[in-house]
């Protein structure tokens, strides 16, 4: 659910980045996601907890590619082979 919020959170930010509470949310979403992630990730997957990984990472994934903070400002072109 968090990774849910973290979406919307940052989607709120970007569409008003004149509101600080929505970056704050997207942040508390993210620490809260990614601790819970972490410790699901400690336990073995079975078919009741496959989807909500799958989605869970999904939701990373994208939350990691479309909040580069001025990345694409900064460089001419992108580097794939440069992302850590």
């Amino acid at each position: 659910m968090h990774a849910v919020l973290l979406t919307s959170a940052t989607h709120l930010s970007y569409l008003r980045p004149d509101i600080s509470i929505y970056k704050r949310a997207s942040m508390l979403h993210l620490n809260q996601t990614l601790s819970a992630f972490r410790q699901a990730l400690s336990e073995s997957m079975t078919a009741q907890n496959a989807d909500a990984f799958l989605a869970t990472s999904i939701l990373l994934v994208h939350h990691a590619w479309t909040n580069v903070d001025g990345f694409l400002f900064h460089q001419t072109s992108v580097d794939l082979g440069l992302d850590p």
